[in-house]
């Protein structure tokens, strides 16, 4: 028998690194990357609802998160994996990445 595979595990700080090299409308960053606490091989991008965000419209923060997720993709490609994207059902403007070994 041959052992499994080890499961990979993203590198959050390249991730959230790759995500904050992102452009965004006046430099704000309105989100947030964290792994999901029960599944580890999962990101999750959040729209940030600061409210110091107040100038931004809705539209523009989701063009930001659009940059961001875009890089997370790119990051999780360069260490050797596809990227899978769903939208979390029931939240506004919240995205969800996994990656599929």
């Amino acid at each position: 028998m041959s052992p499994a595979a080890p499961r990979w595990r993203p590198d959050i700080d390249r991730i959230r690194a790759a995500a904050d090299c992102a452009p965004s409308i006046f430099n704000q960053h309105p989100w947030h990357v964290q792994l999901n606490p029960n599944n580890e091989d999962v990101v999750e991008l959040y729209a940030d609802p600061d409210p110091d965000l107040g100038a931004m419209l809705p539209r523009e923060v989701a063009i930001s998160c659009g940059a961001a997720l875009y890089n997370i993709r790119l990051a999780i490609r360069v260490e050797g994996h596809t990227p899978s994207v769903f939208e979390v059902p029931g939240l506004n403007r919240d995205w969800l990445i996994k990656s599929l070994p």
